[in-house]
């Protein structure tokens, strides 16, 4: 009699799901949508983000004429009164142009949650740059002993640092150090930033990523804070220059003072140098992934962009002023500037071969969205992908369907003795 009457309770009718292993399957995949990172971007991005950086050039050759030649913000006094309002015009261009080239790679960091397809080593050279440029700029232009110096060690010619160069340096050691910030948040690494196995593109990537919270025990997953993951030559780097300058530094401080500004030039010579060398540096990494890669998707297009428009903003205000000036000394007077718009306009140009005429987006949507694993039962892959429990639901895979036909099988194999003593007629009813 107790095995008649729990016989029907614990009978399960072919194809459903126990429901321990119901629970169990639905807390995998809550955990799941929340890991998850959003698909990469599709090709319908790529022309969109190139007309905001048009818009975004537009806004920056409006701005400079409003703020060099409409309200007269950075003038030079050495440059004829007809050429200075186009000198400055040019000036804060650039500024804004080079300012603005830096949004579209943060924005779309964030709207990705993720840093695949941008290198690491990239960044942690930037900031290194940048903060080398920002000492440079600022020296040359806020300390008037330093600048005496400049022109004493340069035949009277004044340095063309320009308050312009010190906001844009400023502002970009700021919104470089962000976007490290940002590699740390969503996790970097130095064998591929996120791509998937075999060097897969970050769309390919994206649906194996997606299909791993799955898997994986709670313990194992690591949502937050994921750190860094830079290669070795770049953390030797990096340790190397902050090293040689502290004790540069430390050296010229203790022996000559703070006062001899003179002394300080050579460390100032030094910093340009290394910003001009860690731009040369940086844009490697990135251009090497790209090509191992055959993808630019996830280094913004808008970036390059708006690099390459600042870069021959900043030659044609270094050879206007040369021009106006009748002086050559002006070109070569401000070795950092100059190095870096010429470094910035040869990868540029590269990058935008890379993504218009070698590697351009064909990435789908339909590419971007996770197939299910092979070789699992059908309840646990229709849960992965958000289907129904029997597997009969969603995108109708062959393989979802041969999934949803072994569950069946499976489900009977699990069915105790007693229910299967249950379902046949007459036995229950002799013994009760």
């Amino acid at each position: 009699m107790r095995a008649a009457a729990r016989g029907p309770a614990r009978a399960w009718a072919p194809g459903a799901v126990p429901r321990p292993q119901r629970r169990a399957n639905s807390s995998s995949a809550l955990r799941a949508l929340r890991a998850r990172p959003a698909p990469a971007p599709d090709a319908g991005d790529a022309p969109g983000e190139s007309a905001a950086a048009l818009g975004a050039l537009a806004v920056s050759l409006v701005g400079g004429a409003a703020l060099g030649g409409g309200l007269g913000l950075g003038l030079d006094p050495a440059l004829p009164a007809a050429v200075a309002p186009l000198s400055a015009s040019l000036g804060w261009a650039y500024t804004i142009a080079w300012t603005l080239s830096f949004y579209p790679q943060v924005l779309d960091n964030a709207r990705r949650r993720s840093v695949s397809g941008l290198s690491v080593d990239y960044l942690v050279y930037s900031s290194l740059g940048y903060a080398a440029y920002t000492a440079y700029t600022a020296a040359l232009y806020f300390s008037p002993g330093v600048a005496a110096a400049y022109a004493a060690a340069h035949g009277g010619a004044a340095s063309d640092v320009q308050l312009m160069d010190c906001l844009f340096a400023g502002h970009a050691l700021a919104v470089s150090g962000f976007t490290l910030l940002q590699a740390a948040v969503y996790g970097g690494g130095a064998d591929g930033e996120g791509e998937g196995e075999g060097g897969a593109p970050p769309a390919a990537a994206a649906s194996q990523r997606a299909q791993q919270p799955a898997q994986q025990p709670a313990a194992q997953q690591q949502p937050g804070w994921r750190g860094l993951g830079t290669s070795r030559v770049c953390q030797a780097t990096a340790l190397g220059v902050v090293a040689a300058v502290a004790a540069y530094g430390g050296h010229i401080g203790r022996t000559c003072g703070g006062a001899d500004c003179d002394a300080w030039l050579p460390l100032l010579s030094a910093l340009g140098g290394i910003k001009v060398t860690m731009t040369l540096v940086k844009y490697t990494p990135q251009a090497v992934m790209n090509a191992t890669r055959r993808s630019t998707e996830g280094w913004s297009i808008g970036n390059v962009l708006l690099d390459l428009a600042g870069g021959l903003l900043s030659f044609g205000q270094v050879g206007l002023n040369a021009l106006a000036r009748g002086d050559a000394t002006v070109i070569t007077g401000n070795p950092a500037k100059l190095g870096i718009a010429a470094i910035s306009i040869a990868f540029d140009l590269l990058f935008a071969a890379q993504h218009y005429l070698l590697y351009p987006h064909t990435t789908t949507q339909a590419q971007a969205q996770p197939q299910p694993p092979r070789g699992r039962p059908g309840a646990e892959a229709a849960q992965g992908q958000g289907g129904p429990p029997d597997g009969s639901g969603g995108g109708g895979s062959g393989e979802r369907a041969a999934a949803g036909a072994r569950r069946p099988a499976l489900a009977a194999r699990r069915v105790p003795a007693v229910a299967a003593a249950a379902a046949k007629p007459g036995r229950g009813k002799g013994r009760a």
